[in-house]
């Protein structure tokens, strides 16, 4: 995602050149030489091998975004570069409306799909790395992590497309006299080298169509995600271990994870095992074909950048060095422009967004530039609001707050929270060890998972089927001890007072300076709270305040929530929420 440091106000020389330069481009030594068919799941192969099921809406409009006049003779150097990869068409009507965006330097030749409604909807790619699924990470500062980094060259040129789709992916045409021109060779030489060229006059257009997967394309990433995953597991690394947000945080020394085309591999073991675990992963790629970017080989680092994230001395988080030196000039040109376009903004808000996850609670910042992005046309400048203005000055002043300490301990308490409207307000908590308070950490990043307890002495275990996997703790209600119970002062919604009871477990866990800089679990009973607490942010105005009260509180107190879902039968602070009387 280019930032938009010209139209944020910033001087015109810091942005990239927008020519285009076909020698600039890097290339695969072979293209298309991946049969991704191979490691695709049953679903994704049936839709892909059919035109039909992947087109569902039939034939997109026809019609390519133009090449610039002074753009177009590198463009054609750039088809010519690219045979291995293309195949020349003369007629393009079911062709989409695609510009390689990896070929080119400029973001105004973005490769986007412009037809989305043409291709059906794509599967998220699977266990996808994002900087969430490193803060499950735990160490100490005696074992830090080593960082190492393989990454697939130009992967989406060397996964092979299914034939009956090369005619659906097509590029802005060319002139057979602009390939001659771009290659100074005649045209009998250039009809051998393309016979698709045969009986072609000087001025006749030509389609360059991809046969390889495009990057842009909705279902690109998904199946370059599945073949590099293959690979991991080729190569030793299991789903066990592997940072994901749909997947259970690893408890292992060793962790990996995925993202796209970069394999990112942490442990604490010794050099050697790094070294082959590295040498098991580029047998596996070469096995299966796939060209690595030896460039950009990473082995047994305490200091790296993965994912726009650095890893620096081992043990902590921060915003890429190098991204920061171009978004904070941006943001502070953006507080300073009376208007600016929803489409720029999106691209501000997207590495903010980005960063943002390394410490969920600054979320509760955006809340006006949400509402400025939906804005249409989106690519009209409107006059930026005051309230934009100050969430872009809140973001620069809360940026010191992008990082995460990977030795952070964990909690020797979990916390239980509830309300009632019968009563009020209940938290509960349960003195343990760091390891049982890390075990059930862990559970706050599976969706759909819960929690359940023992049932009383003399009572019957709950027989209410629920959604979604339980996980049994060793634990009765009555372990817990009961730290608040008290009425509510007005009454309200019940998601109001379930939120008002998170802002009273963080207010108690507060005055307690021995747990300021923990990872806290909390129980929590209402899943509309516990996804509000979780995201950082609520829309919904009923909760919006009192969940920025908690992010705040978090903020300050240096505390990472991690809600987990425990349904109210299982609950310890259900019944003192519904007063002594009960």
């Amino acid at each position: 995602m280019a930032l938009p440091v010209a139209e944020a106000g910033i001087e015109p020389s810091c942005a990239q050149s927008s020519r285009l330069r076909a020698a600039d481009v890097d290339l695969p030594a072979r293209s298309g030489k991946v049969n991704a068919q191979k490691y695709l799941s049953p679903h994704v192969l049936h839709t892909v091998s059919s035109p039909s099921d992947l087109f569902p809406c039939g034939l997109p409009s026809p019609g390519f975004r133009g090449i610039d006049n002074h753009d177009r003779l590198e463009y054609a150097r750039l088809v010519m570069a690219k045979l291995s990869s293309v195949t020349l068409q003369s007629l393009g009507a079911p062709f989409l409306r695609l510009v390689k965006k990896a070929l080119l330097r400029c973001a105004k030749y973005g490769m986007v799909l412009r037809s989305p409604a043409s291709a059906a909807r794509p599967p998220v790619p699977p266990h996808l790395l994002s900087p969430t699924s490193l803060l499950g990470m735990h160490t100490s500062r005696g074992k830090p992590f080593q960082m190492s980094k393989r990454d697939g060259r130009c992967l989406f040129d060397q996964l092979a497309v299914p034939r009956c789709l090369i005619p659906w992916f097509g590029r802005p045409p060319v002139r057979v006299s602009e390939l001659m021109q771009a290659t100074g060779e005649s045209l009998s030489r250039l009809q051998r080298l393309c016979p698709h060229l045969a009986g072609l006059g000087l001025h006749s257009l030509v389609f360059p169509c991809s046969k390889v997967w495009p990057m842009g394309f909705p279902w690109s990433s998904c199946i370059a995600q599945s073949v590099m995953l293959s690979a991991c597991h080729r190569a030793g690394l299991h789903k066990h271990q592997q940072l994901s947000d749909d997947l259970p945080t690893p408890n292992t020394e060793t962790v990996f994870g995925l993202a796209t085309d970069d394999i990112v591999h942490f442990t604490t073991g010794r050099p050697a095992s790094i070294r082959a675990d590295m040498r098991c992963l580029e047998n596996a790629l070469l096995s299966m074909d796939i060209e690595r970017h030896s460039g950009k080989d990473v082995t047994g680092v305490l200091d790296g950048c993965a994912i726009g994230i650095d890893l620096v001395k081992g043990y902590d988080l921060h915003a890429s060095r190098d991204k920061l030196r171009l978004l904070v000039p941006a943001l502070l040109a953006a507080t300073k422009r009376l208007q600016m376009t929803p489409i720029d903004v999106s691209k501000l808000l997207g590495h903010i967004e980005w960063f943002n996850l390394l410490n969920r609670p600054l979320f509760s910042c955006l809340d006006a530039l949400y509402g400025f992005t939906r804005m249409t046309p989106s690519t009209i400048k409107f006059d930026l609001p005051v309230h934009c203005k100050r969430e872009f000055a809140m973001v620069l002043s809360l940026c010191c707050y992008w990082s995460f300490d990977l030795t952070k301990p964990f909690s020797r308490e979990l916390v239980a929270t509830d309300a009632s409207t019968s009563y009020g307000f209940g938290v509960s908590r349960l003195r343990c060890s760091r390891r049982f308070s890390k075990f059930v950490g862990r559970l706050s990043s599976r969706r759909g998972d819960f929690i359940s307890l023992l049932p009383e002495l003399g009572e019957l275990p709950s027989a209410r089927l629920r959604l979604g996997k339980a996980c049994h703790l060793p634990l009765r209600q009555s372990n817990f001890s009961t730290v608040v119970g008290c009425p509510f002062k007005h009454v309200a919604h019940p998601g109001v007072l379930e939120a008002h009871g998170v802002r009273l477990a963080l207010q108690w866990i507060g005055r307690t300076h021995s747990k300021y800089g923990t990872r806290q679990p909390l129980l929590i009973d209402a899943q509309a709270i516990l996804g509000a607490v979780a995201k950082g942010r609520s829309s919904a105005y009923s909760i919006k305040r009192i969940v920025r009260h908690i992010s705040a509180m978090a903020l300050a107190m240096d505390i990472i929530v991690l809600p987990i879902y425990i349904p109210s039968e299982f609950n310890p602070a259900d019944k003192p929420s519904r007063g002594p009387a009960f």
